[in-house]
């Protein structure tokens, strides 16, 4: 039992208020306790993201295909950037890449989905267990663990299971993990030269992983690196470190480029042109409520925690004082600035980090320093740190049970609703009513491509984004992009040639009933189209155009009636 101990069972406090603070600060040396319950808790997120594998597509289906799409050409040895067109960076495709060793269909998105969680668990549980006491790092590791793992988008419910942008949910976590490392910690360990040098690695490969994978989180790092810089005691050993790891991911990824920097810029200078076209002031107005109670209960915390915390936390200089306080504020604004860049309508997953953070800090203490009013104020802000830190959790793992329950009935093979082989695992669930429209869509151009034209043959699609090459497996061209959204990933401004985005291809196809409107593309390839393809045949869902320096097949004008 630590110093301390035996004076809150005499304090004149509840006794179950002294029981709840000696558990949360970890009195009675429970240290392996947890890091087993940590490690239960992360095979089990593990084993339960390998099993529903791609997750039944309540929402945003077609977001699928750009993992798909882009997954499959790093497969086959294109790269992002120099090859296509990817508002993402390099470090979006490996989770795909990866869960294909695993599996050769769309459930290869529930295996990348596992190893990325594995990873993100024992990342965040090694570097928090230098810094937190056991309970506060069981809690932060297994909320990124969710937080990176979760079958659903951050900012929906979490009934509506899908896989769709699954990156924001990594980039979170990764400047979750940066977060530990960046706050003064609580222990003791953390300022030893070792555990410096292991700090400043962990960050700089977080920084170099968001600046390859979107750079609206790499910003968020460096204002998060930026802030830890001023704490006192910071070794420059720490930020040698930093900028080493940093240096060895860019490197890394470069040579991967081939060295072609112009192409990454390109695509960086392309979406961010289009963003800023895009950008609505209303959608400020609506993040900013939905940012206030998540901010105002975090400060709150940062306000309350210095009262109940240990005094060798309380120094004399200004910003260990205020620490809490300014870290809390700077999360509330990088929050509030992640919202509005994203597709992303609530969830702040870092206030949710944080509030842990803050609350590793209420420590009972021996003699008079923790007398009875304190320890109550301790277990009361202690409790308001899990209202703001728990629900983010909750809500992740009813996001898994909900999953799970789907995937039961759609890993069944009598359930595959896609006629290709890859796609196997895919699911749009429509209980009780048709097959869904997309997915008669999506076959539609399958069967139409598969009668009339060669399995040889290139496709690029003139709509959000192509699901042909890696759904017949066939391979694709170099040029096109992942995905065409106006003003998000393209503007009239800011946009990748026709002939990039068309030219190389064989075949093109044009959908009746697209994903997104049309008009944008039209308007801009349009004339390209006409120039460089011909209309060969057609479907109830699709146009097929071929290059003109190709001859039509002459059962295409039969295949087209055949397939209404």
């Amino acid at each position: 039992m630590t110093p301390g101990a035996h004076e809150l069972q005499k304090s004149g406090a509840p006794r179950w208020v002294d029981t709840i603070l000696d558990f949360w600060c970890d009195a009675r040396g429970g240290g392996r306790t947890v890091d087993l319950a940590f490690l239960i808790a992360l095979l089990g997120v593990c084993c339960a993201s390998a099993y529903i594998g791609a997750p039944p597509a309540l929402t945003e289906a077609a977001d699928y295909i750009q993992f798909f799409d882009g997954g499959w050409r790093v497969l086959n040895g294109q790269r992002p950037h120099v090859d296509f067109s990817s508002v993402y960076g390099v470090f979006f495709y490996l989770p795909m890449a990866a869960g294909w060793l695993f599996s050769h269909s769309a459930r290869s998105l529930g295996y990348g989905n596992a190893i990325v969680g594995l990873i993100v668990g024992l990342w965040a549980y090694g570097l928090a267990s230098r810094r937190l006491n056991s309970w506060p790092r069981f809690l932060a590791a297994l909320l990124l663990t969710l937080v990176a793992t979760a079958p659903y988008p951050l900012g929906y419910p979490p009934t509506n299971s899908s896989h769709a942008m699954s990156y924001n949910r990594l980039g979170y976590a990764l400047l979750g993990i940066l977060l530990i490392e960046a706050y003064p910690a609580v222990r003791d360990g953390a300022a030893k030269a070792r555990s410096e040098l292991a700090g400043g690695i962990s960050s700089g490969l977080v920084c170099g992983i968001l600046f390859f994978l979107k750079p609206t989180y790499f910003l968020a790092a460096i204002g998060t690196v930026g802030l830890s810089s001023i704490r006192p005691g910071r070794k420059r050993a720490h930020d040698l470190c930093l900028i080493g790891a940093f240096g060895l991911v860019a490197l890394g990824v470069m040579w991967y480029l081939h060295w072609d920097a112009g192409a990454l810029f390109r695509d960086l200078r392309m979406a961010t042109g289009a963003r800023s076209e895009g950008f609505v002031f209303d959608k400020v107005a609506l993040d900013l409520v939905a940012a206030c109670g998540p901010s105002f209960g975090l400060l709150l915390c940062a306000l309350l925690v210095p009262l109940a915390a240990s005094s060798k936390l309380r120094s004399t200089s200004l910003f260990s004082r205020q620490r809490g306080l300014i870290f809390a504020a700077y999360v509330s604004l990088a929050g509030f600035c992640l919202l509005m860049t994203n597709w992303q309508h609530w969830d702040f997953p870092l206030s949710a980090l944080f509030a842990f953070l803050l609350a590793a800090e209420i420590q009972p203490e021996g003699g008079n320093a923790f007398q009875s009013e304190r320890r109550k104020l301790g277990m009361a802000v202690l409790a308001l740190t899990m209202v703001v830190g728990l629900p983010q959790m909750g809500s992740a793992a009813f996001g898994f049970g909900r999953a799970l329950l789907e995937a039961r009935h759609w890993r069944r093979p009598e359930t595959a609703q896609f006629d290709a082989r890859l796609l196997a695992g895919y699911a749009i669930p429509q209980k009780g009513g048709p097959v869904p429209p997309y997915v008669l869509h999506l076959n539609d151009g399958i069967h139409l491509l598969r009668t009339a034209s060669g399995p040889r043959e290139t496709v690029a699609t003139l709509d959000f984004s192509n699901p042909f090459s890696y759904a017949l497996e066939r391979p694709p061209f170099r040029g096109g992009s992942i995905a065409m959204q106006y003003q998000y990933t393209f503007s009239d401004q800011h946009k990748p040639s026709a002939k990039w985005l068309l030219g190389g291809a064989d075949l093109v196809m044009v959908p009746k009933y697209p994903v997104l409107p049309l008009e944008s593309l039209i308007r801009n390839y349009g004339e390209f189209l006409r120039e460089r393809f011909r209309l060969c045949a057609e479907s109830p869902g699709w146009f097929l155009y071929r290059t003109k320096q190709r001859p039509c097949y002459p059962a295409e004008a039969a295949s087209g009636q055949n397939s209404r």
